[in-house]
């Protein structure tokens, strides 16, 4: 008799055991099915801004890829091309709750990017376009470059001091940290083309 109170007291526990381990294993299922917070004021518009800004970027760095022959100049279009791909993936990811997450960064379109261009924005895309490749061409984009660094930087600065939102607080310090780094190189590269 005690032999068999001994193994349905076993099986109980596993059984219990069991249902705790699926249970767990569920929960960040589920929180991860729950809608995120919604985006306050600030979080939107700091959304917002850097994509204005960063797509301009995006955008002449996707020109300069095929116009610029100084070597530090071509590596830092490649650089910068590829960071706005993941900037603009990570920030839409933040303005559609309940988006799968996904390891690979989808780079956005031409027309998604102008889409996000405002008409400063347009106007220098439009004039990069334009510019034949050559050594004004490679001056210009590295100025263009630090003026839409230093705006970014502007705006992670204004988004820092209303931070508001746990996530977004995270990209504006991550962002600064390398705008800041941008525009130390870019003054570098500056130098070199003279």
């Amino acid at each position: 008799m005690q032999r068999r109170t001994l193994l349905a007291g076993l099986a109980a526990g596993a059984t219990l055991a069991g249902g705790a381990v699926r249970a767990q294993s569920s929960a960040p299922a589920a929180a991860s099915a729950m809608p995120a917070p919604a985006l306050s004021d600030a979080a939107r518009t700091h959304i917002r801004d850097t994509l204005a800004a960063g797509s301009q970027s995006l955008m002449i760095s996707r020109i300069a890829q095929g116009k610029l022959k100084h070597p530090m100049g071509r590596q830092f279009a490649d650089f910068e091309a590829a960071e706005q791909d993941g900037i603009a993936d990570v920030l839409k990811g933040r303005t559609m709750p309940g988006a799968k997450p996904t390891g690979a960064t989808v780079a956005p379109t031409d027309a998604e990017v102008e889409a996000n261009l405002d008409a400063e924005g347009r106007a220098a895309v439009a004039r990069f376009r334009d510019m034949a490749a050559g050594p004004e061409f490679e001056k210009a984009y590295i100025q263009a470059e630090v003026d839409g660094h230093r705006k970014l930087l502007g705006i992670q600065d204004a988004y820092l001091q209303v931070a508001d939102d746990a996530a977004e607080t995270d990209i504006a310090k991550l962002a600064k940290g390398r705008i800041q780094e941008h525009l130390v190189i870019l003054g570098d590269i500056a130098k070199h083309l003279g």
